[in-house]
C-alpha cells in the first residue's frame, strides 16, 4: 500500500473517531460524557475493527486464498457449537471457562 493511501485511511479514521465522539444530543456533549462513555466505546470499536482486519489478513495470507474467511473455514461454526454446548450445560457467559471453550471450539 502506498504512503498516500495510508495517509488517507488514517485521516478518514481520525474523522470517523471525531464524529463518533462529538455526535449526540447537544445537552449530552459535556466533557464527562465524552471521556467516560464515548471515548471508551470509540477506542473499543477501533481496537476490535483492527483485530478483525488483522485476523482476516492472517487467514488470507496463511491459506494464500483471498476468499477465505471464518465462515468458509468452519471457525465460526466451531465457536458457535461450543457456545451452544456451554450454554446448554449451564455455564454462564461471564465464566472464563465459557470463553476458553469457545476459543477451543473455534480452533
Amino acid at each position: 500500500m502506498s504512503a498516500n493511501k495510508l495517509l488517507w485511511l488514517l485521516l478518514i479514521l481520525a474523522a470517523a473517531c471525531a464524529v463518533s465522539l462529538m455526535s449526540g444530543p447537544a445537552g449530552l456533549s459535556i466533557p464527562s460524557v465524552i471521556l467516560d462513555i464515548r471515548l471508551p466505546r470509540t477506542a473499543a470499536a477501533v481496537i476490535v475493527g483492527a483485530g478483525l482486519g488483522l485476523a482476516g489478513a492472517i487467514f488470507q495470507s496463511l491459506l494464500k486464498n483471498p476468499l477465505s474467511d471464518p465462515y468458509i473455514l468452519g471457525t465460526s461454526s466451531g465457536a458457535t457449537a461450543a457456545a451452544v454446548l456451554c450454554l446448554s450445560l449451564g455455564l454462564s457467559r461471564t465464566s472464563p471457562v465459557f470463553y476458553a471453550a469457545v476459543f477451543a471450539g473455534a480452533f
